[in-house]
């Protein structure tokens, strides 16, 4: 069969030599995307290509008709990941506005941003979020409302983003990168990252962190931790890699605690990826707590930003605001509110925005549909006494001891002074001027007292902290064992177990006969919470034991009412002759310590337990040795032991439960009733 060419296939064949022949033209791979430098006269333009372009470079200006540029670039190289251009623009007049646009071959984008504000700025607007990873249709929505917000008041709010990290789900994967943060399909995230600067941390997802420095090549402070700093107005912020080594004596701990304390900005807040302080779905960072948050609180950081959950949480501590700002796209987990100081907790996508004006820093948390989770404020003040962490209340059981702490800020040397009100106002406390102040031995009439404390300095001002109620709470014992219903044998061991909060010894009674009268089992022992006693050989139901406070009877406790069978024991070996007699020839056969059956039980607990000693119908299980009032204690018994049970039962019979020999015992009616 002859094949022929038609005209399409000739016209296709022709474009398609052509294209190959000529080449395509380059295009935008990522961004282009902003860093702040660290300096207010600078911001640095990114952008990646596609493929290797013929031109690239960037222009820029303080309107559209730009006037500057950098001219053509050059790229960091031809490989299939990279043609990333990069280009600083210096000169710029703080806090001005200027466009810019990126040119790669034949394409184009524009852009736009702020200057950096003066050092000398006292109001600035800060953005944060973090957590972008895996779905970035719910980080272009996110994107979407913060520039919505940004779009408020643009001259104001269109300035940089802080990122708690959590980028992309694998930090070392192009096409992660690629398909997630840099996603060219949602044209929310495109806009926010041309117009507003992000600096972030590394979180855990970014693995080695070798693509993340990639594409944001900050000012990193070595070469394997992705940590730095810098300062934007009267904010300083301090950027911390949880995944290289932040131990005390490390060069990162070092350096933290150097930046922190070198720093005169006012404002200062600290960029982290797993919370010291937050409410799950991971369990608080321990390590950062102990390691870094001194530093923290001895620098006098206002917030600290982390992420790793992907949920709002609000913790305070020491008068640190702790900021999971885990909603940026990541799918969402539900917090828990009790997590230790925890304020405010939500599962939903969001950004904060940082407003500072003076000496008050006010935060709001946004949702992404642009409703308001919460808005809190913080001040700082120069010289003036503020109380920046307040009393709390405490609670302590009589007897114990209460401590109030109150931190505050002002020029120094600050002076404190502790006062209580006991119901009749508020009276200084001698000797207590120190930041904390703990009270005296508690009493039941020292609860409902209120302590503050006044705390001077000589600019001269001075502030009161809020007051804090001390409740004092009365000892208590609570008696677990024996419960009642039970029923137990004379001479018996029984183990006595109780519950207490009293910091002596207990005392341990017994009764007979409902306390109507009552003996004594131990004046003083330890408050160990368990006590073995041999009951006494008496024939009643009406039997409980008593715990207190060996002091002076108070608190106090009773069991339940629980019974005793009176026992005829000849040969003094704690057990019913009757009952032995039933399964040896005499009493004198066992002296209770043997174990025949080989069951793990001596016959003296298998009398207690009601069983046949000489069957082993079960491994042998130890226990108090008593059984509910209305049962005999185990099941598949020998007839021998329903035998000794007639005899038992013979003995009721004779009226009163005496036995012939004039003991008492308890009759099977009374017994079981």
């Amino acid at each position: 069969m002859r094949s022929r060419l038609v005209p399409g296939c000739i016209a296709a064949v022709v474009a398609s030599v052509t294209l190959a022949s000529i080449g395509r033209a380059a295009a935008f791979r990522k961004g282009p995307y902003l860093i702040y430098p660290g300096t207010n006269t600078e911001m640095t333009v990114l952008w990646q290509a596609d493929s290797s372009p013929s031109n690239s470079y960037v222009e820029w200006g303080v309107d559209t008709g730009y006037g500057s540029s950098s001219g053509a670039l050059t790229e960091t190289g031809p490989g299939a990941d990279e043609h990333q251009f990069e280009h600083t623009i210096a000169g710029l007049a703080p806090a001005a506005r200027y466009y810019y646009r990126v040119h790669v071959d034949a394409n184009s984008q524009t852009g736009s941003f702020l200057a950096a504000p003066a050092a000398s700025a006292t109001s600035v607007t800060l953005y944060g979020f973090g957590d972008t990873r895996s779905n970035p249709q719910d980080m272009d929505k996110v994107c979407a409302q913060l520039v919505t917000d940004v779009g408020t008041s643009p001259d104001a709010r269109q300035t940089i983003s802080l990122h708690s990290g959590d980028w992309v789900s694998n930090g070392d994967t192009e096409s992660d990168w690629d398909g997630q943060f840099f996603n060219r399909s949602h044209s929310n995230n495109l806009s926010f990252q041309s117009r507003m600067a992000v600096m972030g941390c590394r979180g855990n997802h970014e693995d080695t962190g070798v693509v993340l420095r990639k594409y944001y090549p900050y000012n990193y402070q070595d070469a394997a931790g992705c940590y730095y700093s810098f300062d934007y107005g009267p904010v300083h912020v301090t950027v911390i890699d949880q995944y290289v080594s932040y131990s005390s004596g490390s060069t990162q701990h070092t350096w933290v605690g150097n930046d922190l304390a070198g720093t005169s900005k006012p404002w200062k807040i600290v960029v982290l990826h797993a919370p010291p302080w937050g409410g799950g779905t991971h369990v608080n960072s321990t390590q950062t707590q102990s390691e870094l948050c001194p530093l923290f609180e001895t620098n006098e950081v206002v917030v600290v930003i982390a992420g790793h959950n992907h949920n709002y949480v609000r913790a305070v501590v020491n008068g640190i605001h702790y900021l999971t700002l885990g909603g940026g796209g990541a799918p969402l987990y539900a917090p828990d509110p009790g997590y230790p100081n925890v304020v405010t907790a939500e599962m939903t996508h969001h950004f904060a925005r940082f407003e500072v004006s003076g000496g008050t820093m006010t935060v709001t948390i946004v949702r992404d549909d642009g409703t308001v989770v919460e808005t809190f404020a913080e001040t700082v003040v120069t010289g003036n006494v503020a109380i920046t962490r307040q009393p709390a209340d405490a609670s302590v059981r009589e007897g114990g001891t209460a401590t109030f702490t109150v931190t505050a800020t002002g020029a120094a040397p600050l002076s404190y002074q502790w006062q209580v009100d006991t119901g009749s106002g508020w009276g200084d406390i001698g000797g207590a001027d120190a930041s904390s102040y703990t009270t005296a031995i508690a009493t039941l009439g020292d609860d409902g007292n209120k302590y503050r404390c006044v705390v001077s300095n000589t600019v001269p001002s001075s502030a009161t902290s809020n007051a804090a109620t001390l409740t004092v709470l009365p000892h208590t014992v609570t008696v677990t064992a024996p419960t009642g219903g039970l029923f137990f044998k004379g001479k018996q061991d029984v183990t006595i177990t109780w519950t207490s909060t009293l910091p002596g010894d207990v005392r341990i009674e017994f009764t007979d006969d409902n306390w109507g009268a009552s003996t004594t089992v131990v004046a003083s022992t330890a408050n160990s919470g368990s006590y073995v006693w041999e009951l006494p050989n008496v024939a009643s139901s009406d039997c409980a034991f008593r715990v207190s406070d060996a002091t002076d009877g108070d608190p106090t406790d009773d069991s339940g009412t629980f019974s005793i069978a009176q026992i005829t024991d000849a040969d003094g070996d704690r057990m019913d002759d009757d009952w032995e007699t039933t399964f040896w020839v005499d009493v004198t056969v066992s002296d209770g310590t043997g174990d025949p059956d080989g069951d793990g039980l001596t016959d003296l607990e298998e009398f207690w337990l009601g069983r046949d000693p000489t069957v082993k119908e079960q491994t042998g299980t130890r226990s108090t040795g008593c059984v509910p009032a209305g049962g005999a204690g185990g099941a598949g018994v020998a007839a021998g032991l329903a035998l000794a049970a007639a005899r038992l039962l013979s003995r009721s019979k004779r009226g009163a439960g005496v036995s012939p020999g004039g003991r008492r015992f308890l009759p099977a009616a009374r017994r079981h009733a």
